[in-house]
């Protein structure tokens, strides 16, 4: 099954399986979120657009950059 992602880039709109952890997860609470994390090949990955004031960090406590793009999804994907 592929799922449909719409980026923030409406110019450049990407569709794609996103490559989520476990995109089937199902639960409550902060926990549940670590399932829908990117993998390391996701097309989400730096395919976000640059928002002013954007707090620099995500729900996990990832640092924002403000000079490379931010993924689309719950996470800033931080390379290994």
């Amino acid at each position: 099954m592929v799922n449909i992602i719409l980026s923030a880039n409406i110019s450049n709109p990407l569709f794609a399986d996103p490559l989520l952890i476990n995109p089937d997860a199902r639960g409550s609470g902060f926990d549940i979120l670590k399932n829908f994390l990117l993998q390391k090949d996701s097309p989400c990955i730096g395919s976000g657009i640059k928002i002013e004031n954007n707090g620099g960090s995500d729900l996990f406590g990832n640092p924002l950059t403000g000079s490379d793009l931010p993924s689309v999804g719950v996470h800033e994907y931080i390379k290994p």
